[in-house]
Parts: structure tokens; sequence; C-alpha cells
């Protein structure tokens, strides 16, 4: 089986892909990776596990039609000749020659169970060894691609970082936060992409830097518990987790662009003790992460 594997701009950048939740969206590269050379994949459990994703991002693919569900643990990539085209000569053959059988190509060259006249076995053995060079990957890409990352690295070393390349990474650091300190919750995973964008945004305005203290502020106030004697646990004092989505966002918006916008010129404009004692605790918690998480350092 190949090791190498291509995704088609006509898929994976389409309006109905970019629709989809980012975990979904990294569940279908996962997925392409995984399969075979005729796109099944028997493990999609396993893979869900490994990436942390969920069987609701496999759902959501399915229901889009982006992979088809051809048993209780195999799945199969719908636009999986649109992406890869296999030179005969290199193709390992599906173990699931049987269910391949029963599938016909449509207009699109994608799988489909209806009979279209297209069948799959008698069309996959024309000869494609005349790849256009857009379709294939030879030496000169893959030595063009490491230039590109040598020139990388190079510059990290001499201090240039590449600020727009890191900011997905910046991006789901911040998301993960919020997981972490339970302000967000499983449920909430569907709505991944708008917590993703609203950080994004806030980049184009705000520091690293400021953008990191002022979420640290904000978890401070709304995740801080106190003892209760009765029950004998710590009750949350502010935002709970079960609170509704759109409501989570909404405040997590508001107290964002306002604690940026407040500390954008300093930190030095407390209203009490209390905001004095939380914003003290999250530039301590800033520095921490600043020295061991590269993605939050202040440009």
């Amino acid at each position: 089986m190949a090791n190498r594997r291509m995704f088609s701009k006509d898929i994976v950048r389409s309006d109905a892909f970019l629709d989809l939740p980012i975990s979904s969206q990294a569940l279908y590269f996962h997925l392409g990776m995984e399969a075979d050379d005729r796109g099944y994949i028997n493990n999609p459990k396993s893979v869900i596990r490994s990436i942390g994703a969920s069987l609701g991002d496999l759902e959501q693919l399915a229901n889009k039609r982006f992979i088809l569900v051809r048993g209780e643990s195999l799945i199969l990539i719908k636009g999986w000749r649109i992406n890869n085209t296999i030179q005969p000569t290199r193709l390992v053959e599906t173990k699931f020659i049987d269910d391949l059988k029963k599938l016909f190509f449509d207009e699109n060259n994608s799988y489909t169970e209806k009979p279209t006249g297209k069948p799959i076995l008698s069309l996959c053995q024309q000869n494609v060894d005349n790849l256009s060079t857009q379709d294939s990957i030879g030496k000169d890409s893959i030595d063009k691609v490491r230039l590109v990352e040598d020139s990388i690295v190079k510059e990290r070393k001499e201090g240039k970082t590449m600020i727009n390349n890191d900011k997905p990474l910046f991006c789901e650091s911040c998301f993960q936060k919020l997981v972490s300190k339970k302000f967000l919750v499983l449920e909430d995973y569907a709505d991944k992409d708008r917590y993703l964008e609203l950080f994004a945004t806030l980049l184009n305005e705000y520091t690293r830097k400021n953008i990191c203290i002022s979420l640290n502020y904000m978890l401070c106030q709304v995740c801080t518990t106190r003892w209760d004697h009765v029950s004998s646990k710590s009750i949350p004092i502010g935002i709970r987790p079960e609170l509704a989505i759109d409501d989570k966002y909404s405040y997590l918006r508001t107290s964002l662009y306002h604690s940026c916008e407040k500390f954008k010129d300093g930190y030095d404009a407390y209203l009490n003790e209390q905001e004095k004692k939380w914003l003290d605790f999250a530039k301590l918690k800033f520095e921490y992460e600043d020295s061991k998480k590269s993605e939050f350092t202040d440009q």
C-alpha cells in the first residue's frame, strides 16, 4: 500500500467540506491517510480514538456523503478516485473486492451505490501511466518541499517567526485551554470552528501576549470555585458548563474583546484588588506558558 496520499481541492476546499466542524475535517484527512489503495478503511474507530475525534465526526462525514458506510467497521472514501490516482503497476488490491464489485462511478468519478453503467473494476484497469504533472508527486516536487521546510527552519533559528503559519496552532491552543478549564465541554466541540475563528480574528487586532493574558484573566474570573461545606465539594462561581453554547460563546467573545482592548496599552488599569489579583495570576500563567509553548510567543 502506498505511503503517499493526495487530497483534491475540489473536495477539501468546497463549501460543503468547509462547513464541517474542524474535528470532522481533520478526521477526513486522517482516514484518507489510513485508507487502502481503493479507499477502504476497516478500523475507523481506532483512527477516531488516535486523534481524539468522536463518532459524531464520523457521522457528519457520512451524512454529508464524504464517506460511505459499508459495514459495521468498514467505510469507504467516496471521492477517493478524485483525490488519488494510483498506477495499476503500483496498486495493492483491496481485501474488500466483493464489496467493490457492488459499486459504480458517478459523473464526478466518485463512488456510488446507484447503477450508472460505469462499474468500478473495469474502469479502474485503464492505463494511468500518462498522469499529468499536477496529479503526480515526483522527485522535483519533493525537493522543492524540502527546500521550503529547510528555509522555515533556518528562519526560525534566526528568530524570524512566521506568524501566519503558526496561527492555527495558536488558535487550537487557546481552544484547548477553554476545554481544560471546563469552560467548554464535550458537546461544545461541534461549535469548535466558531471559537477558532474568534481567536484568529483577535490575532489580526491584538498581540498574542495580550490575547493569552486576557484569556487567562477571563478564565480566572469565570472558573473560580468555592468550597461548599454541606456537600463537601467545590462549587463553580462563574459560568456553568451546562450553559447554552450560544450564551457561552457570546460571553467569551464580549469578555475577550473587552479585556484585550483594556490591556492593549499595558496591564495597570486595575479596577479593584480582586481584579488585580486575577490579572497578576493571569500574567504569571502567561509567563509559564510562554516558557513552555513556542506558540504563545508574543510578536
